[in-house]
């Protein structure tokens, strides 16, 4: 999915970041260290001059939570986090302020969100998803493509437990880092977006159950962004669709002691010839 460029995204994104891409630093080969604590950083964003209404989308279920998530949005969930290793970023702790600013101050892109976390460097069997959500809300009068392709379950919480839907959000779906050799990044998300006239009969020929035909709210239909990919830590990193994106950006976690523990031992060895 991340290679379906197309005119109206990539070439303006490219000039939109220029220059603010973080440099590696370290050897791609000293990333796997399974004590390490990183800080993910995500932003995600919607690209605005992408033609609305014209394209095909097959109808696409949003994506399951997987079980033992976490959601930082709860503070249940975020308790249970707590104690797992995972920590919410505070906002002055995102380094990703200029990206930030510069996507806010382009007509081109809306941002959705921006957030990150702190997290112990855990292989993929043991690594937890963070639950997605962001962008505008849309109440009642609106319906998932999912009641049709699901039979309008209750939502599962981040348990697995179903409660009752309340509203959808724009963008939702949860993003997963792991480490083994390498860091990977995998997401799973949807953007919904308010089918077009033409796009609803697609969607209703594409069912072929008649599920849509007693649907009286205004259908949203999802885009996919399915992913797994290797990234490299201090590396500013982007995942793609033609109509929103996602910057990625993994940072080792050092304690404000080990930081000065280590420059004084830096200040302290004796130089040559001593």
């Amino acid at each position: 999915m991340t290679r379906l460029l197309n005119r109206y995204a990539l070439p303006w994104l490219a000039l939109l970041l220029a220059g603010l891409a973080i440099d590696a630093g370290a050897d791609i080969s000293n990333e796997a260290k399974p004590d390490r604590i990183y800080d993910v950083e995500i932003i995600l964003f919607r690209n605005e001059a992408v033609p609305r209404g014209r394209e095909t989308v097959l109808p696409t279920p949003s994506p399951e939570l997987p079980k033992g998530s976490f959601d930082f949005t709860n503070p249940a969930s975020t308790a249970r986090a707590a104690k797992a290793g995972f920590l919410p970023l505070a906002e002055e702790q995102l380094q990703l302020q200029a990206e930030r600013k510069r996507l806010d101050q382009s007509r081109r892109y809306r941002v959705l969100l921006h957030f990150g976390w702190r997290q112990p460097g855990l292989a993929a069997k043991d690594a937890r998803a963070i639950r997605v959500r962001g962008g505008r809300f849309y109440d009642d009068s609106y319906a998932s493509i999912d009641e049709a392709l699901r039979g309008n379950p209750a939502e599962p919480d981040d348990q697995g437990k179903a409660r009752p839907q309340q509203g959808l959000f724009e963008l939702e779906g949860w993003i997963r880092v792991s480490l083994s050799r390498y860091l990977h990044t995998e997401a799973n998300l949807v953007l919904r977006e308010p089918a077009s006239e033409e796009q609803r009969m697609q969607s209703r020929d594409s069912l072929q159950s008649g599920a849509l035909d007693d649907l009286r709210q205004k259908l949203l239909i999802n885009y996919p962004l399915k992913e797994k990919r290797r990234m490299r830590s201090k590396r500013l990193h982007y995942l793609d669709h033609p109509e929103y994106g996602m910057l990625v950006l993994i940072t080792p976690y050092q304690p404000a002691a080990e930081k000065s523990s280590n420059a004084n031992n830096e200040t302290a060895a004796p130089t040559a010839g001593q």
